[in-house]
Formats: C-alpha cells, sequence, structure tokens
C-alpha cells in the first residue's frame, strides 16, 4: 500500500514539475538577466528581472491557496506575457524598436485577464453549485477585463505624477490601451459561450 501512496506522490510531483515547467523556464531566464547585468555592471538593468521572478511565483501561490491546479497551458501564457511585456518590451526596450507592441501587450494581457477570470469564475462555481446564466458569465469576464485595464492605466497616471515616468504620452495612447485590454475579452468570451451551449473549445473545460 506504501508502495503504491510513493507512485502516486511521484507521479502528482512530476505532473506539477510539467505543469510548471513555463514558469520555471521563466526564471532561469530572468535569474541569467540579473547575472548578467551583474557581471556587466548595469545595477538599472537589474530591477525588471529581479521584480519577474517572484512574479514568476505567483500562480504557484494561487494554486495553493485556492487549492486548484492551473493548467499548463494558462500558465505558459502567463509566462509568455511576462517575457513579451516587461522582459521584452521594457528590458530589452523592444517597445522604442517597435512603438506598436506596447498595444499588442496591451491586448494579449486583456486576453490573459479574462481567462483568469474564466478560471477563477469557475472555482467559484464548483465550490458554491452556483449556477448563473452564460451571458451573465460573459459579462463579468469583459466587465474584469475593463477595470484591470483602468486600474492599469491609472497606475501609469501616477507613475507620471510621483515618479516622473512617461507611461502615458497622450490621450490616444491611454485610449488604445483601454480599449485593446477591454475588447481583447471577446476573443474570450465568444468560445466560451460556444463551450457552454455546444459543447465547442474543449480546453475550456480545464477552466471552469
Amino acid at each position: 500500500m506504501r508502495t503504491v501512496d510513493n507512485a502516486r506522490t511521484t507521479d502528482t510531483r512530476a505532473g506539477a514539475f510539467q505543469r510548471h515547467l513555463p514558469l520555471l523556464a521563466t526564471e532561469v531566464i530572468c535569474l541569467a538577466a540579473v547575472v548578467v547585468s551583474v557581471l556587466t555592471r548595469q545595477w538599472s538593468d537589474i530591477i525588471i528581472p529581479a521584480l519577474l521572478i517572484p512574479a514568476g511565483l505567483v500562480p504557484l501561490l494561487l494554486e495553493h491557496w485556492a487549492r486548484t491546479p492551473i493548467p499548463a497551458w494558462l500558465q505558459g501564457l502567463y509566462a509568455a506575457l511576462l517575457l513579451s511585456g516587461p522582459f521584452l518590451g521594457s528590458h530589452l526596450h523592444f517597445y522604442a524598436v517597435w512603438g506598436l507592441w506596447d498595444t499588442v501587450v496591451h491586448f494579449y494581457s486583456g486576453i490573459l485577464i479574462a481567462l483568469g477570470t474564466v478560471y477563477a469564475l469557475g472555482i467559484a462555481y464548483r465550490r458554491t453549485d452556483l449556477i448563473t446564466p452564460p451571458w451573465f458569465e460573459a459579462v463579468v469576464v469583459i466587465a474584469v477585463s475593463g477595470l484591470v485595464a483602468l486600474l492599469w492605466e491609472m497606475s501609469e497616471f501616477t507613475a507620471d505624477i510621483v515618479v516622473g515616468t512617461n507611461a502615458q504620452r497622450n490621450n490616444t495612447d491611454t485610449m488604445v490601451d483601454l480599449v485593446a485590454g477591454t475588447s481583447a475579452a471577446l476573443l474570450v468570451v465568444i468560445p466560451l459561450l460556444l463551450h457552454r451551449r455546444r459543447g465547442w473549445f474543449a480546453a475550456f473545460g480545464s477552466l471552469v
């Protein structure tokens, strides 16, 4: 009996390792960037990859708190956001190379936030036996994406005033970011509704 339990524990650990592999890869990349910055004495370049290291641990903490595994593909999307936005965009200055990259990242983050909202709602539904119409679930997903996009723009506005950054260049830039972050939720809501009504897009089964 103990042998069976040990085998199950090994399988669980192996599954957890594979599930967290995208985050582990992100941690290695960020740690390597910190080491390179130290060796080259580029002290200001240490900040972003150093902050991304604890940021990469967020899904692990959420799993522990929610007592529910986060799908590997969703963790991979989160890791891709960390690498495409703060790391590639800010640390490697890709925002300066291609101005539209900021809009792309905002749109992509909107998709991830919407998927995260579906995941959170799925946990709530399972634990409370709550049943809501699919349209209400869709409205909540879009609303949360819009709220997060708004809060992000507010944080940029605050940073520009307090710290003296230039995150918000003008009203057009702000509105484009808001629209990108909010409208991206539609790419999640439409397949979600189709999954609820017709069983399509099986990947949503791991969220709901």
